[in-house]
């Protein structure tokens, strides 16, 4: 008998970490149909610039017509493409254009994140992101242990109420029925009345029990959240490539909750195709219940552009969805206007001359919040940032390490698309060994600040995330050895006069 209860305890433990791994099994098929998909190829620049198969090649890419005009039925708070002068590299004061300007590194500088830092807040320590700050140390790395334990419970264990809502909220909760989905707010959201700010809401398609589709983003819906309240009256978000909308929601539940006259109304605006196979694939896969509730929605009509509305328009209903990809003819410091880019989310630039496409028409402004989706993932674009952003325009404050989302702040305003930017791809195309060693370094050093809660302690970083930091690094180690040098060679072939 005794014999018998104990196989049918192993058969019951068995059985749970089954459907567990079945859980993040589904998430991994979805991401990797979404990649291979070949609508998801990479724009025909690319090819000498990416080199790297296994990079992460989900979401929208720039390989189609950026030029057509972007709609939407809702755009009253932006001028129209038309009666804006595009690709304006004008507006904001940049030091930086030719590379030959002092404090203009066009080649790898190692710095230290922490004094990177520290100089910006002190020298701006009432802005937005000095704010953004303040709110990751309260919310996400108040505790050592905190942040690995809510990425933990995002990825591991499958916790939403962890990930969402993070530890402070968590262990504040007075009982465990306080602590489920349905019960537990978010930050922000802890006074409001019913399902309002509740996790369990956050990560369902309005006030029902339907699960959102989304890629693995769960994991920076609360930092997307926090960073939303720091948006200025004057401020805007633009994001590049939502996918069904969940990192969308998540921001937008920060602009309700804004530090100075909440909500922050017309302040979201997100650029994607809304559309192709792909993307409905992963759609019906990870919810099948779209299939239902959105019969019109086919693989011969994949236009996804309404199930996004209905789920980012709920939570924050002036969201706009332009439909297209940004180009600087759809996206330009001119069209932007009065509206000062505060939050910048990319996750649609899938090879080296996209990011040049894409965000070429604006100034990436001091102080702008930066968040990257899927970075460590993507090698051409950690080859980008660490090649040449890094080196005095952005530091990171953030990062779902071991996955592919990081958060900087842009210390100096720079345009993606004048001549320094060309100049270092050639500078560090022509010494690629020195270029990736101080590189490497570099990420190491990144790496261990975020990971100790900015605070620089590296032991704090080493005690919670140091077998990450490892492994991360050393896929690193394998990108920077030499072997994907080809990539600098097709970073420094782009034209970036062309976009």
């Amino acid at each position: 008998m005794r014999t018998n209860r104990m196989l049918f305890v192993l058969l019951g433990v068995g059985l749970f970490v089954l459907a567990s791994i079945q859980i993040l099994y589904n998430e991994h098929k979805v991401l990797k149909d979404l990649h291979s998909d070949d609508r998801h190829r990479q724009h025909s620049q690319a090819a000498s610039v990416n080199g790297d198969a296994d990079a992460d090649d989900g979401g929208a890419d720039a390989d189609t017509d950026t030029d057509t005009v972007l709609t939407e039925d809702n755009d009253e708070s932006l001028p129209s493409p038309d009666d804006a002068t595009t690709n304006s590299k004008t507006k904001f004061a940049n030091p930086c254009i030719s590379g030959d300007e002092p404090d203009c590194n066009t080649f790898p500088q190692l710095r230290s994140p922490k004094e990177d830092l520290e100089e910006y807040l002190t020298a701006n320590p009432n802005s937005p992101a000095a704010h953004f700050v303040e709110l990751l140390k309260e919310y996400l790395y108040a505790e050592p242990s905190w942040e690995r334990e809510r990425q933990t419970g995002c990825y591991r264990f499958w916790n939403m109420t962890k990930c969402f809502a993070g530890m402070g909220n968590y262990n504040a909760a007075p009982t465990d029925a306080a602590r489920t989905a349905e019960e537990l707010k978010m930050p922000f959201y802890e006074d409001t009345d019913g399902s309002e700010g509740t996790v369990f809401r956050a990560f369902h398609f309005q006030n029902t029990t339907k699960p959102m589709p989304f890629l693995g983003t769960h994991v920076v819906c609360l930092p997307l959240l926090l960073a939303g309240t720091t948006v200025t009256e004057t401020g805007v978000v633009v994001e590049l490539g939502p996918f069904a909308g969940l990192t969308s929601k998540c921001v937008g539940m920060g602009l309700n909750k804004a530090r100075t006259n909440p909500p922050r109304t017309n302040a979201l605006i997100s650029y994607d195709t809304f559309a192709d196979i792909a993307n409905y694939n992963a759609i019906t896969r990870a919810s099948p219940w779209v299939k239902e509730s959105y019969p019109d929605y086919t693989p011969d009509n994949d236009d996804f552009l309404p199930i996004w509305k209905d789920i980012v328009q709920y939570e924050y209903p002036t969201a706009l969805g332009r439909k297209g990809f940004a180009s600087s003819k759809t996206l330009s410091d001119d069209i932007l206007g009065e509206k000062n880019l505060e939050i910048l989310m990319i996750d649609s630039a899938k090879s080296g001359p996209a990011l040049h496409e894409q965000t070429g028409g604006i100034t990436f402004r001091e102080g702008t919040i930066l968040f990257l989706m899927d970075i460590e993932q993507l090698r051409v674009q950690l080859f980008q940032v660490y090649g040449c952003l890094r080196s005095g325009f952005i530091t990171p404050i953030y990062a779902s390490l071991g996955m592919e989302h990081w958060g900087w702040i842009v210390l100096k305003s720079f345009h993606i698309n004048q001549p320094w930017m060309k100049k270092c791809y050639e500078n560090i195309n022509n010494n690629p060994t020195e270029a990736n060693a101080v590189i490497l370094e570099q990420a190491k050093a990144d790496m261990m600040f975020v990971t100790s809660g900015l605070t620089g302690e590296d032991e704090r970083a080493k005690e919670h995330f140091g077998d990450v930091i490892d492994r991360v690094l050393t896929s690193y180690k394998d990108a920077f050895s030499g072997q994907w040098d080809n990539t600098w060679t097709g970073l420094a072939q782009i034209n970036i006069d062309s976009y």
